[in-house]
């Protein structure tokens, strides 16, 4: 350790010379160098640390949004955060309130358009009905 600073110092010193020196006043007498001033400074020895901050942002070079085809809240989660899944995974549950009230309100309406075709048909068979005794009486 003491060899390097031993180094060190009369590196500083030896620059510290040299730029007092190119630096000096007017010369004295003719084409005679006055006497230059010279510091001196201590050289300290320490670690320096290196550090670098960026700030940037960062893009996935895939990317992926999932939507789902139905409304509603979620009652569980199957995957996890990053993990990779195939297509046709169930990824989460959605709680069925929603969906069932239109599953009924849809089954409801074909109950109601298969009555009414029912009720068509006997139309039909009755007219059928009086078409064929009105045929008998001409």
């Amino acid at each position: 350790m003491r060899a390097v600073s031993k180094q060190i110092w009369g590196t500083a010193l030896g620059v510290s010379v040299l730029v007092a020196g190119c630096g000096g006043g007017p010369p004295q007498g003719r084409g005679q160098p006055g006497p230059v001033p010279v510091s001196l400074q201590e050289i300290e020895i320490r670690m320096v640390e290196e550090s670098s901050e960026f700030v940037g942002n960062l893009e996935a070079a895939q990317r992926v949004i999932l939507r789902p085809e139905i409304e509603g809240r979620v009652v569980n989660i199957f995957a996890e955060n990053g993990t990779r899944v195939e297509a046709g995974t169930p990824i989460v549950q959605l709680r069925p309130d929603q969906q069932l009230a239109q599953v009924n309100s849809a089954v409801a309406q074909v109950n109601v358009r298969r009555a009414g075709l029912l009720s068509a048909e006997a139309e039909v068979r009755a007219a059928q009905s009086q078409l064929a005794t009105a045929r008998a009486q001409r």
